[in-house]
């Protein structure tokens, strides 16, 4: 028996399906490469399994609606354990240029007047709705080496804005 503790890093071409008739996968070979079998082995503890899917959408509006295959090894597949699987890519409402801002390392001289560092940042609303948008202002008042301009506004339908974050540290850290 294999016990997988990262499904995630596993190749789903060194996983054997436990239910595969050796004689029908060499036919169904083609097919196969399109299949990912995935083999989990659990101990009967009365625990609930919790099985996380992650959805990619390959473009907005694209649908994707399907029943999740399990099947028990020995057994097959049983219609109490079939659930469908839904999903679709909608548009962001709101869209932002930088998600992150490096600011990199600032030489601070003794007995001179700290120069600010800005960067600004684009954000846009795609959607056909005026959406609202503010900062904490709470986040960056308490590190008091940030400065963010404006601080909350409106976005109208398919506009966008510029928000200048200025970087202004007062002492070395």
């Amino acid at each position: 028996r294999q016990n997988f503790a990262k499904i995630d890093e596993m190749d789903p071409d060194d996983i054997k399906d436990p239910l595969a008739d050796e004689d029908a996968e060499e036919e169904e070979e083609e097919e196969e490469d399109e299949k990912r079998h995935i083999q989990i082995n659990l101990k009967p503890d009365k625990k609930i399994l919790k099985l996380q899917l992650k959805y990619t959408p390959g473009d907005v509006e694209d649908p994707r609606n399907f029943e999740l295959p399990i099947k028990l090894a020995g057994i097959g597949v049983l219609d109490s354990l079939s659930r469908v699987v839904k999903g679709v890519g909608v548009k962001p409402r709101f869209l932002m240029a930088k998600t992150s801002i490096n600011f990199g390392k600032k030489v601070i001289a003794k007995g001179s007047k700290p120069m600010p560092h800005p960067d600004d940042v684009n954000i846009s609303n795609p959607d056909h709705v005026p959406l609202n948008w503010s900062v904490d202002k709470e986040v960056v008042d308490a590190q008091k080496v940030f400065q963010i301009s404006p601080t909350e506004g409106r976005l109208d339908p398919n506009s966008g804005a510029t928000i200048r974050v200025t970087f202004n540290p007062l002492e070395p850290t």
